[in-house]
């Protein structure tokens, strides 16, 4: 079994050859988008790597990024082997990262929650200030009229 620290260098060599390689040398025009390589998961014996990606756009764009980079797995398990230096060099799968979603689902309700808190204390406000701004458009009314 290989140690911890060995584990984790291991993984973040192949984040970043790996990514190197997706985006400045694979001419695939499936990968036109927006795409980022978030991170490698290894088994124990450091058989199989899947590497997790995230990409901008839809469902169907994840799916069209995913197609490609499973094309590309032969090419890409060659280019991995070239930089780096292992006794046995591990399989390797692509995922979509949905931890990215969860993320930015997290945000999204976040920001709904603030803008009602501030929404409900903007409206509290008004209420104990209703009075003077009335009375301000009363006057202006009245000096439109004259």
């Amino acid at each position: 079994m290989a140690s911890e620290k060995r584990v984790e260098r291991l993984k973040k060599q192949i984040l970043r050859i790996l990514s190197k390689i997706v985006l400045f040398e694979l001419n695939d025009p499936r990968l036109g988008s927006m795409i980022t390589l978030t991170r490698v998961s290894l088994t124990k014996d450091l058989s199989y790597a899947t590497i997790y990606f995230s990409v901008l756009g839809d469902n169907s764009e994840q799916k069209r990024v995913l197609y490609a980079l499973k094309h590309a797995k032969k090419h890409l398990r060659s280019e991995l082997g070239k930089e780096l230096v292992i006794r046995s060099l591990p399989e390797i799968d692509f995922e979509y990262d949905e931890s990215i979603d969860g993320a930015l689902n997290i945000i999204r309700k976040l920001e709904e929650l603030k803008k009602e808190f501030t929404d409900e204390e903007d409206s509290g406000e008004e209420d104990n200030d209703g009075n003077g701004d009335d009375s301000e458009k009363e006057e202006d009314n009245e000096n439109d009229d004259v």
